[in-house]
Parts: C-alpha cells; structure tokens; sequence
C-alpha cells in the first residue's frame, strides 16, 4: 500500500477490509468522489464511488458506506491473493 500512499499523499485515511490493509482516499476528483483500496498481492484492488449533485445536495457523502461494498467485494479476490 504504501505506493498508493504515496501516489495519494495527505489525502488517504488507513483501514481494513476484512482484515486486509486498505486506504479510503477522497478528494481525487472533487468532493463527490471517494474509493477504498485494499491489499493484494499483486497490488491494490480500487472500490470506487461518483456521486451525482442532486445525491450529494441530499446530504449523502461519496464516502459512506462504501466500507461496507469493499468488505462484499473482497472474498471474490480470494484468500491466496
């Protein structure tokens, strides 16, 4: 991770997806944008979301609960990668 740690410097926040390191990143592409990466052993596996105006006028934040869609996508990478 620390290569997207540094691609992304002073704009990620360290996590876990299921016991994984990972990293939320927000900011890349305005406010409306946030993804997850999670470790892998041939790198990262990026979990992104876009988010439209009228969604984020409402209240909702790239960010939430896209925590919860990297944990669901996770186990299909399998666990010897």
């Amino acid at each position: 991770m620390s290569e997207a740690e540094n691609k992304y410097a002073g704009r990620t926040v360290p996590m876990t997806v299921n016991g994984r390191s990972a990293l939320e990143l927000s900011g890349e592409m305005g406010s409306n944008r946030c993804d997850v990466l999670f470790q892998t052993k041939a790198g990262y596996v990026q979990v992104g979301m876009n988010l439209n105006a009228d969604t984020a006028v409402k209240g909702v934040k790239a960010c939430d609960g896209l925590d919860k869609v990297a944990e669901a996508i996770e186990p299909s990478v399998g666990k010897d990668n």
